[in-house]
């Protein structure tokens, strides 16, 4: 069977999108309540991202998954089969998705599109800043700004800081509970804030046992877990594990023993050191996993 395929450009060239298929809904992810018993999660499939320098990734709530590599985003179903891919006028840093559309951000500035990829909108620049991380929350927008080492949401007037400074890091995520998780490899911590930047809870350590963080800076990534738990990531020598909200370990889904490559920083993040990895996870509605391994070219399923 032929699919149609639409090319749209704005007059800037910032986007050339070709949509292949229908397009998903778009979600926020793992929204779910605490009653959920915690799964068993196993390696279903690996898949091959022919992208260069693959970034981030995200889900959406029909089972299919968003890769950020390079300038360009690539939109793709469970079986791996390409639906959408979207290119940018400079590679992207971060990625979000919801249930009404894609952000992306290329450095200090992030563009809104639609599921289908025409470009909806650009929010303000971060003056003088480098964007690491977006999470979506309603009509708001919040980042971690890697130049200054702050939080930042979108405002009447633009950006705004709040909350304490934070290390470089550079990942966060909604909780379950509507809180903020922020990764702190420096410290081989995990953090949990309200929304209005007040620190609710602190936990991890470094430790070679399961019940820490191994290396020099983990975790590099997290996401929050169907059943109201976190998803963690360490680069260097990958481990994949699961802790409750309140830091309990859970699990370990995956190690050196099933994912062999040492996952290394990208070559255009050597400046950042902890703040980059070479890793991400998202999880779904459904309580799958979906790890990226930036240097392997690389998305490993678990269900």
């Amino acid at each position: 069977m032929k699919h149609n395929v639409n090319t749209k450009t704005d007059r800037r060239g910032f986007i050339n999108a070709a949509a292949i298929g229908t397009t998903a809904t778009l979600s926020t992810g793992a929204l779910a309540s605490d009653a959920q018993e915690e799964r068993s999660l196993k390696e279903v499939r690996r898949y091959s991202i022919a992208a260069d320098s693959p970034r981030r990734i995200a889900t959406d709530s029909k089972d299919s998954w968003w890769i950020l590599a390079g300038d360009s985003i690539e939109h793709r179903d469970q079986d791996g089969a390409l639906r959408l891919r979207v290119s940018l006028e400079r590679p992207g840093r971060a990625l979000a998705v919801t249930d009404t559309g894609v952000f992306v951000a290329v450095r200090n500035q992030i563009a809104e599109f639609s599921r289908t990829g025409e470009l909806q909108r650009r929010f303000a620049r971060i003056p003088e800043g480098l964007i690491g991380d977006i999470v979506v929350d309603g009509d708001r927008l919040i980042v971690t700004d890697l130049a200054s080492g702050r939080l930042m949401r979108t405002s009447r007037i633009g950006w705004e800081a709040f909350g304490d400074p934070i290390r470089q890091s550079a990942r966060i995520s909604h909780g379950v509970t509507g809180d903020l998780l922020i990764a702190d490899p420096e410290r081989h911590q995990v953090k949990l804030i309200s929304l209005d930047g007040s620190e609710q809870r602190v936990w991890g350590k470094r430790s070679r046992d399961s019940h820490g963080f191994q290396g020099c800076c983990n975790p590099m990534a997290l996401a929050e877990t169907v059943n109201g738990g976190v998803a963690t990531v360490e680069a260097g020598q990958v481990r994949i594990k699961t802790f409750s909200k309140d830091g309990d370990f859970l699990s370990e889904v995956a190690g050196p023993s099933t994912i062999s490559e040492i996952a290394t920083t990208p070559t255009e993040d050597r400046s950042l050191a902890c703040a980059a990895g070479g890793v991400d996870v998202a999880t779904n509605s459904s309580g799958e996993l979906y790890f990226l391994h930036c240097a392997a070219k690389q998305v490993i399923y678990f269900a």
